[in-house]
Formats: C-alpha cells, structure tokens, sequence
C-alpha cells in the first residue's frame, strides 16, 4: 500500500486541488491508515472542487467513526438530497436521531 500512497502524494504534489486524487487520498487514509484527520482535509478538498455525493458519503462515514456525530448527521443529511443516496443516508441520520 506504500506504493499507491507515493503514487498518490506525487499525484497531488502536481495538482493539489484535483478531484480524483484528493478523493482517493481521503479513501486510502480512512481504509488502510485508520488516519480520519487527513481523510477529512482530503475528502473536503475533492468536495470544494467538486460536489460529489459519493465523496460527501464517505466524508459523513469518516466522521461518524471518528465520533464526529453532529458532522456525521449534518452530512448524511446533505448527501440525502442526492436522489440515489436518499435511502441509505435518510436511514443514517434517523439512526442518529435515537441517541
């Protein structure tokens, strides 16, 4: 997993505001680095550079297992006004909403 990080961190060294690389970032940290603050910078910079709700999910993920709870919400919620996310992030906030 070196390797595809280097990949990436040489990717982003050329572009620091590209979409792919800095979603990709924010994945890799949250899966294979349990690393959730550079998951969240990354995951935010794709997003200002484009509105995505797959990386606005996995940003609301990110949260919720750091215990972000109220960004975790805040964010299922917006990611549930993408039409193809509604079912699984409107279950994710109402989930919330029991604690």
């Amino acid at each position: 997993m070196g390797d595809v990080l280097n990949l990436y961190l040489k990717a982003i060294s050329i572009d620091p505001e590209d979409f792919e690389t800095n979603f990709s970032l924010g994945v890799h940290y949250f899966e294979y680095k349990k690393d959730y603050d550079r998951a969240i910078h990354h995951l935010k910079l794709a997003i200002s550079e484009e509105e995505n709700a797959t990386a606005l999910f996995n940003l609301a993920i990110v949260y919720d297992e750091k215990g972000m709870s109220q960004d975790a919400m805040r964010t299922y919620l917006e990611v549930s006004s993408y039409s193809h996310f509604f079912e699984k992030c409107n279950g994710a906030a109402l989930a919330f909403r029991t604690f």
